[in-house]
């Protein structure tokens, strides 16, 4: 799925400047009271999506619909709502071409819109 962005496509969520991945999921698993896995099991690879500026990765565990920011940074994805983890995330090899494409669009929308 891919959603348009907002302004740009952001590397990092905005609420958490400084933090890496590992972090930022950690204090969410804390605050959903799960469990972390041993950081050195990995299940596999999991694929970022662009959802409204932001990288983002959805939970494979099946009936899970979690979803969760993502960064090429740190590129590592545990799922904070039913505790499926630890993955490696795949990020488009033309992520670059792709960010540039959709401010593209974004910059012929607004030129069409009159905005």
């Amino acid at each position: 799925m891919v959603s348009m962005p907002r302004h740009q496509i952001e590397e990092q969520h905005h609420a958490m400047p400084g933090v890496t991945m590992r972090e930022y999921l950690a204090h969410h698993a804390r605050r959903n009271r799960r469990d972390l896995p041993p950081s050195d099991e990995i299940e596999g690879p999991v694929h970022a999506e662009l959802y409204r500026g932001l990288w983002i990765v959805r939970c494979p565990a099946d009936p899970c619909a979690g979803a969760c920011v993502a960064s090429s940074l740190d590129p590592v994805y545990f799922c904070p709502d039913c505790g499926a983890g630890w993955f490696d995330v795949i990020f488009p090899v033309n992520k670059t071409a792709i960010a540039r494409q959709l401010e593209m669009w974004r910059v012929v929308g607004k030129a069409a819109s009159g905005n």
